[in-house]
C-alpha cells in the first residue's frame, strides 16, 4: 500500500488506511456497509476542492462515517496555531469534559483554571480558617468525586513534619468514595498510596479539588431523606441493654461506588437473605470455629453510616489482620466485641477473656479490646507482661467514670497473673497501670463504631514494643 500511495506514510489518507484495514487477500471489500462507506468516501474526495484537502480539520471518512472529529485531536502546530489558541481551546475542553461528567451526580466545586502563566486561581485564603467538612476530587481522566473528609486550614501548619506543597492544604479523609484511586501526592513513608489507605490521617490535596461544604446546605439535604431505620441513640445513659429508636436514617454521602448501590439494592430485595459467613481465623480471636454473618441489618450500617454493631467491627478487624498484621508477622491479639459486650455477666466476661488469653499464650502479644459499655464503643491496648492498660475513648470520658470497665479489666489481670502462677512484688499486686491516651474525638453521637475502627489500624501500623505514646501518633493526630 506505501508503494501504491507514496513512501511517506504521513501523506497517506485516512479514509485509504481504513479501506484496506477491511479487505480481503484479494483487496476486496466484502462486507455491504463497509462498501457503502467507501463509495461515500471516493465522492467525498471528487467533490472536496484541494484546499480543502490540505486543511487538517478535513477529514473524509469522518464525513463518511457521520461522526464529528474528536477536538482533542492536534494534527499539527503550524502556522496560525500558536500557544495562546493552543491553552484557551484546552481550558475550553476541560470545561466542557467537567459539564459531560454527571456519572456521579455530584455538585461541581468551583475551579478556576488560569491560561496564562501562573497556577489556579483559588488560594487556601479563600476557606474559612479552622475545620470544615469537604468534598475531595480528582481531575483525571475527568472531573470525579473520590471522597468526603475535613479541611484543616490553618496558617503555618505542617503535614507530617514538613511544610505543605505549594498550592496545596492539609485535609484529612473520612469517607471515601472511591476508595482505590491513587492519592495526589501519596505518603511513601508511611505506605498510604489511595484514598481508602488514608482514611484518618492527614494528606496533602490540591486547593483547586476541593468543594468546602455547606453545613446548612447538607442539613436541608438530609432533612429531604425519609427512610427510617433502628439506630442506637447514644444520649440516653442505658442500664441494660441498648436504648434503640426509630429515627431518621442519617445518610451521610449519596454518591456510592456502583457496588455499594447494587448491594444494597439486592439486600432490600430480599431482606431476609444473608450473605456466605465469613471466616475468622483462630490467629485473630482465639476461636477454632468463629464465623460473622453478614446480613441487610450489617449491610445498612456501613451503606447508611450509622451506628456500628459488634459484627461489623469484627470484620473490620479481620480485614486488619490479613492486610496488616500476618503478612508483616506482627504480634497482636484482638478479644472478640462479642465477649466483652456488656450484656454478660461481669464474672462470665472475666472469666472467658482469662481462658482466651491461657489459651492462646498471648502474653508477648500486644492485644486490643474494642469494649461496648452499653451505649458507646471505646478501645483497650492491654500490654500482659507488663500490666499496662491503654485506655482510648472517642468521647475522652475519665476511666475513673467506667468502674465497671476498669473493675473487669483489673480482675482479669490479676487472675491471668494468679493462673500463670506470675511473681510480682506487693506494691505492683493490685496496682495495674491505666494510661489514658489523647487520641482523636468524635464530633457527633454515633461515630464511636468508626473512630475505634480507626485506633486499631493505627496501633498495628505505628504502635512499637506494646506502648502507645500519650499524646498519640504524631503523624494521625487531629
Amino acid at each position: 500500500m506505501i508503494k501504491e500511495l507514496g513512501s511517506n506514510v504521513s501523506n497517506i489518507p485516512h479514509q485509504e488506511l481504513w479501506k484496506h484495514a477491511r479487505v480481503n487477500k484479494a483487496g476486496e471489500i466484502e462486507n455491504e456497509d463497509v462498501q457503502q462507506v467507501w463509495n461515500k468516501c471516493v465522492i467525498l474526495s471528487q467533490t472536496i476542492q484541494s484546499e480543502e484537502m490540505s486543511n487538517a480539520r478535513s477529514d473524509i471518512l469522518a464525513q463518511a462515517l457521520c461522526v464529528p472529529e474528536y477536538p482533542s485531536r492536534v494534527r499539527a502546530t503550524g502556522f496560525g496555531v500558536n500557544m495562546a489558541k493552543r491553552m484557551a481551546w484546552m481550558e475550553n475542553e476541560i470545561n466542557s469534559l467537567r459539564k459531560k461528567d454527571t456519572s456521579n451526580n455530584i455538585e461541581e466545586p468551583d475551579i478556576s483554571v488560569n491560561s496564562g502563566q501562573g497556577s489556579c486561581t483559588i488560594s487556601s485564603n479563600s476557606f474559612p480558617e479552622g475545620v470544615s467538612s469537604c468534598k475531595l476530587f480528582v481531575s483525571s481522566p475527568l472531573l470525579c468525586l473520590v471522597a468526603h473528609g475535613k479541611l484543616h486550614n490553618v496558617k503555618g501548619d505542617t503535614l507530617h513534619g514538613r511544610s505543605l506543597p505549594n498550592g496545596h492544604v492539609k485535609v484529612s479523609v473520612d469517607i471515601p468514595v472511591e476508595p482505590n484511586v491513587s492519592l495526589p501526592i501519596p505518603n511513601a513513608d508511611d505506605d498510604i498510596m489511595t484514598i481508602g489507605q488514608a482514611i484518618g490521617t492527614f494528606v496533602a490535596w490540591p486547593i483547586n479539588l476541593l468543594q468546602v461544604v455547606d453545613a446548612d446546605s447538607n442539613l436541608s439535604r438530609k432533612k429531604k431523606i425519609n427512610n427510617t431505620n433502628e439506630s442506637v441513640a447514644p444520649k440516653r445513659k442505658c442500664q441494660g441493654k441498648m436504648i434503640v429508636q426509630n429515627i431518621p436514617r442519617k445518610v451521610i454521602h449519596p454518591n456510592l461506588p456502583q457496588w455499594c448501590n447494587y448491594l444494597s439494592s439486592y439486600m432490600k430485595l430480599k431482606p431476609t437473605e444473608s450473605l456466605s459467613p465469613i471466616e475468622i481465623e483462630k490467629d485473630i480471636f482465639g476461636f477454632d470455629e468463629h464465623k460473622e454473618i453478614i446480613n441487610a441489618e450489617i449491610i445498612g450500617e456501613i451503606i447508611d453510616y450509622a451506628w456500628l454493631g459488634a459484627t461489623t467491627i469484627s470484620i473490620y478487624i479481620g480485614y486488619l489482620y490479613q492486610n496488616f498484621i500476618k503478612p508483616n508477622h506482627k504480634g497482636f491479639f484482638f478479644l472478640s466485641p462479642q465477649i466483652t459486650t456488656h450484656e454478660l455477666p461481669m464474672k462470665e466476661r472475666m472469666q472467658k477473656i482469662v481462658s482466651i488469653f491461657l489459651d492462646n499464650g498471648v502474653i508477648n502479644k500486644f492485644v486490643l479490646a474494642p469494649i461496648n459499655t452499653g451505649q458507646h464503643w471505646v478501645l483497650l491496648g492491654i500490654n500482659l507482661k507488663m500490666e499496662i492498660i491503654y485506655y482510648l475513648d472517642p468521647l475522652a470520658k475519665d476511666i475513673n467514670m467506667r468502674q465497671d470497665l476498669k473493675k473487669l479489666f483489673d480482675m482479669v489481670i490479676q487472675t491471668y497473673r494468679a493462673q500463670r502462677g506470675s511473681m510480682v512484688s506487693k506494691s505492683k499486686l493490685s496496682n495495674i497501670k491505666w494510661t489514658p491516651i489523647k487520641c482523636p474525638k468524635q464530633s457527633n453521637d454515633h461515630d464511636c463504631g468508626y473512630y475505634i475502627c480507626r485506633y486499631m489500624k493505627e496501633i498495628v501500623t505505628y504502635c512499637e514494643g506494646g506502648t502507645i505514646p500519650i499524646d498519640y501518633f504524631p503523624s494521625c493526630r487531629c
